[in-house]
């Protein structure tokens, strides 16, 4: 697989439809982890994964970063967004903090990391894909390291399994990198 690059995608105005309630946001809150041991929080680092159905819709980004604000955790691994590279300078401000991000199109993949303020220069590498269904982040700690994957899998089990073959080698990148060795 080599190094994981960024994708360049093409720039759309797109816009996702109005929605008035989260449900209709198609929101679904998929898991909430604490992982312990982590010094500079508390000895926590809470995550929590929304596939939020698209987001380039100003309005409706906007309530996804509140609510994602609203949980108060340190990092929100997001699926979905239709993110492009050059919504990012736009996204960080609206978020108010640090996202890192795996370009999709304006209509399909894109997944993306924010951070808390608690975090904001915590991150010590990124890697990404360049289908927009990875971002894997490092976090450095005096007492050991944490390595927070968020993936966007392919729905049919071929391609999946495909996928998940390509980013193997990432993995045990990572995997070896939280466990002390040297990036």
């Amino acid at each position: 697989m080599g190094e994981p690059s960024l994708k360049r995608s093409a720039s759309s105005d797109d816009s996702d439809d109005d929605m008035s309630s989260r449900a209709r946001l198609k929101l679904t809150e998929s898991s909430s982890v604490v992982l312990p041991h982590c010094p500079l929080m508390a000895h926590t680092l809470s995550v929590a994964t929304l596939n939020v159905n698209g987001m380039r819709d100003h309005r409706k980004r906007s309530r996804i970063f509140q609510y994602c604000k609203s949980m108060e955790v340190d990092c929100v691994c997001l699926q979905e967004t239709h993110i492009l590279e050059e919504d990012v300078p736009l996204w960080a401000y609206e978020w108010g903090g640090e996202l890192h991000a795996s370009f999709g199109s304006s209509s399909s993949c894109g997944t993306v990391i924010l951070l808390s303020a608690r975090q904001a220069g915590c991150a010590t590498r990124v890697e990404t894909d360049h289908e927009g269904r990875l971002v894997c982040i490092l976090f450095k700690y005096p007492q050991g390291n944490i390595a927070i994957c968020n993936v966007y899998a392919p729905n049919r089990p071929s391609a999946r399994r495909d996928f998940l073959t390509r980013c193997l080698p990432l993995f045990l990148v990572v995997r070896r990198c939280g466990h002390g060795r040297r990036l």
